[in-house]
């Protein structure tokens, strides 16, 4: 979980993560991971993440694209990813709603990311070569997670979503890629749309 930490992202997180993780099993069963540019209020991190341990990693914000960068670079390089079988980043206001068809994707020994396209008009499930990977939401496979994975890639990018696409440019070449279906982020990298299982919300009402 990557953040800044406003005032809305430790909303999200106090109100709406007891009920995410309550009603998922793929966040019952996570490891979780704050990197965080803020002091997490202590009575965030017990409550909001229903009694689970959570690491906090500390960084200093040199912007809004920079820290959504800043935080795979840094997770690679010093392999905080080892030892798990998937990574799933997310933003506090990034909600995983339903985890049946996530589970389900994770468990195909054919697939090594799954990811929500922010180009609305590319309708493609695998092999999307064309693609923008959202940097919202995605899930992969920590063995493309190395330590060079991210801090040298040949850049620079203008944005997270342009490093997250080079990143796993592999996965989807290779054709074990998986995308969300149904997204409509009306050209704004917002994952959303009617029924997608991750949700990128505006409030926490």
């Amino acid at each position: 979980i990557t953040t800044h930490l406003p005032e809305l992202h430790v909303a999200f997180l106090r109100k709406c993560w007891p009920g995410l993780i309550a009603n998922s099993v793929l966040l019952q069963h996570a490891d979780m991971l704050l990197f965080t540019a803020g002091e997490p209020p202590l009575d965030m991190l017990q409550d909001g993440f229903g009694g689970k341990k959570v690491r906090v990693e500390r960084y200093n914000n040199t912007g809004y694209q920079e820290g959504a960068m800043l935080a795979m670079e840094t997770a690679t390089v010093q392999r905080w990813f080892d030892g798990y079988d998937w990574v799933v980043r997310v933003n506090p206001d990034v909600l995983i709603l339903d985890d049946e068809w996530l589970i389900e994707t994770m468990l195909d020994d054919g697939v090594d990311g799954i990811f929500a396209n922010c180009q609305d008009y590319l309708v493609c499930q695998k092999n999307c070569l064309n693609s923008l990977v959202n940097s919202d939401f995605f899930a992969v496979r920590p063995m493309h997670l190395g330590p060079r994975s991210f801090s040298e890639l040949p850049g620079p990018y203008q944005t997270a979503e342009d490093q997250a696409t080079a990143a796993f440019r592999e996965i989807v070449k290779e054709g074990r890629d998986r995308w969300i279906a149904g997204t409509n982020m009306q050209n704004t990298c917002r994952i959303r749309g009617p029924g997608v299982p991750v949700l990128h919300a505006h409030s926490v009402a």
